[in-house]
């Protein structure tokens, strides 16, 4: 095993070219020397055959002792020199007493060698004789190298490196236990070999694996340190800063993309060149400004302007940031400029503008109130225009719900007009004052749902240059209407979740937290029950967003409202195209009543809008041919008398879809179907049922 680390540690000091591993190899392969040679003495048949074993393994410990003492300097860097010094005299002298000796340094003289017989079978055979007189000098060599050791595990402690201390205090300890066994072997008061070669794997084995992590690390570091090198030279390439490097003559030896474009020179134009020569005479003294800097504090900003190669300038805010080596002198001067060219102009422009906006400035206000009441009374409750059931219903939800600050759903297909519908109970809430931000949440990209609602701190992604308030924060006191709400991304709805139930939150990037009181009304043409049921809402958001849901019907479910939708719509194009319009034609109301509408009131505002454009002498015509229902049949024949041919059932069925057709569907009220043919209404949709009339109008 000592073989092995101690050949992988000079293989890494060969390629490293680190002291602290080349004493480390040598101390180890030291150490496998010894547990070589120890059996040799062992096992010798004499007491010359023991004497030349035991006088090469003592010439092997105290090499490996002066190692200890070599490999301590170099990994701690902690050892005393003058105390490190006299071990290596010490151990000198005992080498040369060593060589000398006839029995070695341990013996004066071998009598005999003792054959022990030890618990698991094996024989092994050791010395017995008189000590040498000078072995004290080993002994002390020896405990004062203990005593640098310990000295430099304590410095290495204060100095806090707690861990290698820790490491470097058990294996000392486990090789003086060795040591002390050794003696005990010597005085013959314990009977088993000597166990100093496990001392000195035990070391080998700890520091080895302490010196491997270096490697390790060192390895990581190296690693890091190169990519940090390319993230950086990235960096200075791709900033849209105008980057210079100067050394300590001023000449410039490296300038980024940014400083080319602005500049318009090439790169072998600049480098090589004082960076005073790119700047005009009268800004030059601004220059040794920007050069006082310490290593912990840049210098100043200062402005000047740069000559460009068309003999032009740019004005550029320059900071400079001195490089220094590990003594404190400066080596090189970074320079970074932000070209402000633009940034004047516009402020010179921006200044013109104040004094032009400062005149109109009381004429706003006083237009600002008189659009504020336009407003409300143009998006009040004077744009849901209708008078059916159906839509009663829904404003009579609306003034339930408008005096009150709970979160409303409102659910309906495309074109129903839930924004009217969310605007109304706005208008009639008591933050009627207070802005009404909508947010149209299918119409943003999924990366930019996020910052559009919560806002983002300068540098929170790319693109971020300027710090960008919310839909929350600017709607703080108002109403948020979210449009499309179940197009919301499902890791965002979180997020959404916890601004409804704490009312606060954090911008993209940001590590404040914001608080806001707002009014949230979201709407959705999807079933949000079955996205929730499907994994693609989060149950606990539709529950907190359910709290008062309203439901749009449908144009096909409101038909009485569209004489009355047709002639508001027809009246505002004609006012806004400039025509004239005077008659709507009942037959038109018959057409556009018999058309199912999947688009709804979008879909018949836009015919309208077209109907005026095509329309002449004051007369409303419709531009194409629009198919009838398909889920009733509301036409009656206009034929006054019926075949001879057809039965009582048939004739009965086409009297009532006569009937039906002459009152545009209207089943109960006044005038209605039920009234002209004298039934009661159940009774009458009894029988359209058994005639086989399909008739889906919910409000008749």
């Amino acid at each position: 095993m000592c073989l092995t680390i101690g050949s992988l540690h000079l293989v890494v000091a060969s390629r490293l070219t680190r002291g602290a591993h080349l004493a480390f190899g040598l101390t180890a392969l030291t150490a496998a020397g010894n547990a070589f040679i120890e059996p040799l003495a062992w096992n010798a048949r004499d007491v010359a055959g023991y004497t030349r074993a035991f006088s090469l393994q003592i010439t092997v410990q105290l090499a490996w002792w002066a190692l200890l003492i070599w490999f301590l300097i170099r990994f701690t860097g902690a050892v005393r020199r003058w105390l490190a010094l006299t071990i290596f005299a010490g151990l000198a002298v005992c080498a040369v007493i060593h060589w000398l000796s006839p029995a070695g340094l341990m013996f004066a003289e071998i009598r005999e060698l003792i054959v022990i017989d030890l618990p698991w079978g094996e024989t092994i055979r050791l010395a017995s004789g008189s000590p040498h007189p000078l072995k004290p000098i080993a002994d002390l060599t020896i405990l004062g190298l203990f005593v640098v050791a310990m000295d430099t595990c304590f410095r290495v402690w204060r100095r806090g490196e707690r861990r290698r201390a820790s490491k470097l205090g058990v294996s000392l300890g486990i090789l003086i236990a060795t040591l002390i066994h050794g003696t005990l072997v010597d005085l013959l008061w314990v009977r088993s070999p000597y166990l100093i070669s496990f001392g000195f794997l035990a070391m080998i084995l700890i520091m080895g694996l302490d010196l491997t992590s270096e490697v390790v690390r060192a390895g990581q570091l190296s690693r890091e340190v190169r990519t940090n090198e390319r993230r950086w030279h990235s960096l200075l390439e791709n900033v849209p800063l105008l980057v210079a490097g100067a050394d300590e003559r001023g000449c410039i030896d490296y300038v980024n993309a940014c400083f080319i474009e602005v500049s318009g020179y090439r790169s072998d134009e600049v480098l090589g060149e004082s960076f005073r020569s790119f700047i005009p005479t009268k800004d030059q003294e601004r220059l040794a400004v920007i050069g006082r800097s310490t290593p912990h504090r840049p210098g100043v900003s200062v402005e000047t302007a740069l000559v460009t190669r068309s003999r032009g300038e740019r004005r550029v805010e320059w900071q400079a940031v001195a490089l220094h080596d590990l003594e404190g002198r400066i080596t090189s001067t970074l320079s970074i400029g932000t070209d402000v060219t633009d940034r004047l102009t516009a402020e010179a422009a921006r200044d013109r503008a104040i004094a032009e906006l400062e005149k109109l400035k009381r004429q706003l206000e006083e237009e600002n109130v008189y659009l504020k009441e336009e407003i409300k009374v143009e998006r009040g409750f004077t744009e849901i225009v209708g008078e059916s059931e159906a839509l009663r219903y829904v404003l009579h939800k609306i003034e339930q719900v408008a005096g009150t600050e709970a979160t409303v759903l409102i659910e309906g297909e495309t074109g129903v007009g839930k924004e009217l519908v969310a605007r109304a109970i706005h208008e009639s809430s008591r933050r009627q004052d207070r802005p009404f931000v909508k947010v149209n949440c299918a119409a943003l990209p999924a990366t930019l749902v996020e910052s559009e609602l919560f806002g983002h701190e300068r540098g929170a992604f790319t693109g971020a240059a300027v710090r960008r308030k919310g839909r929350f924060e600017i709607a703080d006191g108002g109403t948020l209407f979210l449009d499309e709400v179940s197009e919301v991304a499902l890791e965002l709805q979180p997020k959404l979740l916890r601004v409804l139930q704490e009312r606060e939150f954090e911008r993209l990037g940001g590590s404040e937290t914001l608080e806001v009181d707002i009014r949230l009304i979201a709407a959705t043409n999807r079933d949000l029950k079955l996205e929730v049921e499907e994994g693609r809402f989060r149950q606990d958001l539709f529950y907190r967003l359910n709290v008062f849901p309203i439901t749009v019907p449908p144009l096909r479910d409101r038909r009485d409202d569209i004489p009355l939708l047709v002639r508001h719509f027809a009246a505002r194009f004609a006012r806004r195209l400039g025509k004239s319009l005077d008659e709507v034609p009942t037959a038109v109301l018959r057409t556009l009543q018999r058309y199912d509408w999947p688009g709804n009131v979008r879909e018949l505002q836009n015919l309208l809008e077209r109907s005026v454009i095509v329309s002449r002498d004051g007369v409303l015509r419709l531009p194409e041919r629009l198919p009838e229902s398909s889920s009733s049949t509301l036409l009656p024949p206009e034929e006054k008398t019926y075949p001879t041919s057809l039965s009582l059932q048939e004739v009965e069925r086409h009297h009532v879809l006569r009937v039906l057709g002459e009152t545009c569907g209207q089943i109960a009220g006044d005038g209605g179907a039920a009234e002209i043919l004298g039934l009661p209404p159940s009774t009458l949709r009894s029988r359209m049922k058994k005639l086989g009339i399909r008739f889906e109008r919910s409000g008749s």
